[in-house]
């Protein structure tokens, strides 16, 4: 179609090549398939046009900076939450604008095909990156998964932790496909692979294998490049989908508190508080006089419902209490003795004591950064 050499790849997979200009196509893979990461960010400043794709970026012309200024057409398309790409590289005859129609046409022509082939393997494939992408896409596990995980030589019953590595800006990237391959070539142990704008490892713990850790992250990768999350660590097989979604939110809250990385261990009692607060039935058991504090604090402006929390947090030491609250351990006694008064509850009993501070918990919004003390 193009008298140009044309690749047609996925991460690290060349997919397709151009039948006419073969010896071309596949010395521009080469080129570009021998790229390390390290070689890849120096030659990639960060904002230009390679290093800064959308999920479905159109055919665009331009001068490659990974190619010396030589002219290619460049276009990356995503389907199934994975991105493939298509290079066309001048051959002597410049390209032009018009053949970006062309490519166009063509690269939708080959995701139609992409995605009929994808379907067809992916409802006999019972491999590994066919698990792992469907625990991604359909947070679930599915029925194929002992069988996959036997061919990691991995257990259901083993514990398991994910890492979610990103762009600092969440854009797609060219450097993406060389962060994936580092991180299948730093961490065999790990399985690896490419989800819309990110790289995700899912680790087993119990493998006996090195796994990513934010010292040996910091070493390999620019922080001003990259961000990391990692979920919590430990849990079965099962909740795995659940931990793919924890190290895509703890990567989410590394980005906007400016971190390089983050663990789920870092903000749990953040999550574990919102997890309470999205959970219907346990709203529904809150103590009523929780209820009555809050709906007194927010129609008169008093602090009620954080005096109760600060003073049973602290086991009902009132003088730890008032240094908590910043005020005197008179004043307190008195706002207690009024709790009481309104609630007709009464803070000697130890079960009801014990009915509040849950009820706090469960009831109570976490504020962003707090330092486990409280919320």
């Amino acid at each position: 179609m193009l008298p140009h050499p044309i690749v047609v790849f996925q991460g690290d997979r060349l997919l397709a090549v151009s039948p006419r200009f073969r010896e071309g196509s596949e010395t521009l893979w080469e080129h570009y398939r021998s790229q390390t990461l390290d070689k890849i960010l120096r030659e990639l400043p960060d904002g230009v046009v390679e290093d800064r794709l959308s999920e479905q970026t159109d055919p665009v012309l331009l001068p490659s900076s990974l190619l010396h200024g030589k002219q290619i057409i460049l276009c990356s398309r995503h389907f199934q939450h994975q991105q493939f790409r298509l290079i066309v590289s001048a051959n002597g005859t410049p390209l032009s604008p018009g053949d970006l129609h062309l490519i166009h046409v063509l690269t939708e022509s080959i995701r139609c095909n992409l995605e009929l082939w994808n379907r067809r393997i992916h409802q006999q494939s019972i491999g590994p990156e066919a698990l792992f992408l469907s625990i991604l896409q359909d947070s679930a596990v599915p029925p194929h998964a002992a069988a996959a995980l036997r061919q990691l030589d991995w257990e259901e019953q083993q514990h398991y932790t994910v890492f979610w590595l990103e762009k600092r800006d969440g854009s797609d990237s060219l450097v993406l496909d060389k962060l994936h391959q580092f991180m299948k070539n730093r961490y065999p142990g790990a399985f690896s692979l490419q989800y819309r704008c990110a790289v995700v490892a899912f680790c087993n713990l119990d493998a006996g294998v090195e796994i990513p850790c934010e010292e040996s992250l910091r070493q390999s990768l620019p922080s001003e490049r990259f961000l990391v999350g990692q979920s919590s660590s430990g849990a079965g097989f099962s909740l795995l989908p659940q931990l793919a979604k924890q190290a895509e939110k703890t990567l989410r809250r590394a980005r906007q508190g400016g971190r390089f990385f983050l663990a789920a261990q870092q903000v749990m009692l953040e999550y574990i508080h919102q997890a309470l607060l999205d959970d219907v039935m346990l709203q529904s058991l809150v103590h009523p006089a929780v209820r009555q504090l809050q709906r007194c604090d927010r129609s008169s402006g008093s602090h009620f419902t954080e005096i109760l929390w600060q003073y049973l947090r602290l086991g009902g030491n009132c003088n730890a209490a008032s240094k908590a609250l910043h005020m005197h351990r008179n004043t307190l006694s008195h706002h207690l003795l009024r709790i009481q008064e309104l609630t007709e509850i009464s803070l000697d009993d130890p079960q009801e004591r014990e009915a509040l501070l849950l009820s706090l918990l469960i009831s109570r919004t976490p504020k962003a950064g707090n330092d486990g003390q409280g919320t």
